[in-house]
């Protein structure tokens, strides 16, 4: 068999399309489950668990035979599946918990938040809904066939690949910054600068490159950092989870304990430095650098109170189904759904304001649907723009989570296609750009958001791709990278 042959992915097995029916399994015993809220919850949380076992381990479809599973894990299966699960889907279990807990497991209104368990149990059937529709997506766009079909004609070992591609945009990100209206472009290439740093170190780490280590301990360094100055908790997570993520296949072990430790401090000390930084440099006024500083005073001090910040973090800011909840309580009781408008408005936020400049603010027009459904009254200064599932059901109930999820999944697999067809193969295309463009941006709050933010990631991509070429350092082969030769174990179907 030619190694062309080899690449070729297992060919569809004629119930395929059957073995699609067991991810939305837990869909349907859920809702059956409807009058019993709190049993209904548990099937379809645990149901988030069940599509994630049953997408990864390859017995819905088989998973690429290009590489061992832990060495793709950047790819939309693991890596947007992880994320969109253990945010939109798993994080829900505190919240609930502490719900069921302090209400003696009624059925009635909540004085603890306020919203009925009924509501609570639904807005977590439509999460494994979404949950099971975007991997649908995922798996149906998964086809890796033409992975670095385009080569790169620099041969350079991939630390100082990645870092020369972090220099690279950082470079076009100063260029851009220069005329008016590209600033969308300026925050995607600083990202993806972001990931070539930390993917970097993390190769360097991996293949013993003593001078790359130094230099990458450096960078990243300075990228975690400005991660805890900029006020955003997911900035020091995304740093240090993709440095795991990128080590764990050579330090599988060493990693485990790593990440166990990660959690914790993600759950405990964060929270805590996160709030009192941003009272004091958001609120206050205080130079970003010294409210650092000071947060970690108080938090060594125990002005601040780890344990009730980290249970606030876990009941209130991890989870969003509070707000699915709400959406799912008055719409379409008090409303009717939305239909294609969203959809139709997020269209529109993808021009420019450059050539439109009556263009209506994106934000007051999200946050329309939010006061129109009480999630948060309009005199107050919060920002609570809906997540993809809540814009869904907003549009058009199940269907319209069905819908939008299964076409988030695949936007997700399509990405990282052609990330790792025009780039190379899955190392520089599907991690450095794939992540650097797509990682978070396919979790945007609201559908408006998140369309711009997609379109021009794909606008930005393809612009990098045909300058690349230009330039002479992306070439076409035809055939696939040397890099992405199939792995010598093909992937277990179950």
């Amino acid at each position: 068999m030619s190694s062309r042959d080899a690449a070729m992915p297992m060919q569809a097995d004629p119930t395929e399309w059957a073995s699609y029916v067991g991810l939305y399994l837990p869909v349907l015993i859920a809702w059956v489950l409807t009058p019993t809220p709190i049993l209904s919850y548990v099937v379809a949380w645990l149901g988030s668990v069940w599509i994630l076992w049953l997408s990864i381990t390859g017995r819905v479809r088989p998973l690429p035979g290009d590489r061992t599973w832990k060495e793709q894990i950047f790819r939309p299966l693991f890596i947007t599946q992880g994320l969109f699960a253990g945010y939109l889907c798993l994080s829900s279990v505190f919240y609930v918990g502490d719900l069921v807990v302090l209400s003696g497991g009624s059925t009635g209104p909540m004085t603890h938040a306020g919203t009925d368990l009924e509501y609570l149990a639904a807005a977590q059937r439509y999460a494994v809904l979404g949950h099971a529709a975007l991997v649908h997506g995922i798996l149906v766009t998964m086809d890796y066939r033409r992975s670095g079909t385009w080569t790169l004609s620099v041969n350079l070992p991939l630390p100082r690949l990645f870092l020369a591609a972090g220099v690279g945009a950082v470079g076009l990100a100063f260029v851009f910054a220069q005329p008016p209206g590209l600033g969308q472009f300026v925050g995607k290439l600083r990202a993806l600068a972001a990931v070539a740093g930390i993917l970097g170190f993390a190769y360097a780490l991996r293949r013993g490159d003593g001078l790359m280590i130094w230099a990458g301990l450096v960078l990243y360094g300075w990228i975690l950092v400005e991660s805890f100055l900029s006020g955003w908790k997911e900035a020091p997570m995304v740093a240090i989870g993709l440095l795991l993520f990128a080590l764990y296949p050579k330090y599988k072990r060493t990693v485990t304990v790593a990440g166990i430790g990660a959690v914790l401090f993600v759950i405990s000390v964060l929270p805590a430095y996160n709030s009192t930084f941003r009272q004091l440099n958001w609120n206050q006024g205080v130079d970003a650098q010294q409210a650092a500083q000071e947060a970690i005073e108080r938090i060594e001090t125990g002005q601040v109170d780890l344990g009730e910040t980290a249970w606030d973090f876990l009941t209130g800011r991890l989870t969003l189904i509070d707000q699915v909840a709400q959406y799912v309580e008055h719409t379409p009781e008090h409303r009717p759904y939305y239909g294609l408008s969203i959809a139709e408005q997020g269209v529109l936020s993808i021009i420019p304001g450059v050539f439109w400049p009556g263009k209506p603010a994106t934000e007051r027009i999200v946050m329309e649907r939010v006061y129109e459904n009480q999630v948060v009254s309009p005199a107050s200064s919060t920002s609570a723009k809906p997540p993809i599932i809540a814009d869904g059901y907003l549009s058009g109930g199940a269907l319209g989570v069905l819908l939008a999820c299964f076409l988030l999944g695949c936007v997700a697999g399509w990405g990282s296609r052609y990330a790792e067809r025009w780039f190379g193969g899955y190392e520089l295309g599907g991690q450095v750009v794939y992540l650097g463009l797509f990682g978070t941006t396919l979790l945007t709050a609201s559908i408006e958001y998140l369309m711009n933010a997609i379109f021009w990631s794909f606008v930005l991509m393809a612009l990098l791709a045909v300058g690349l070429w230009l330039a002479g350092i992306l070439h076409w082969t035809g055939e696939r990278a040397p890099s992405c030769s199939p792995a010598a174990v093909p992937a277990r179907r179950g």
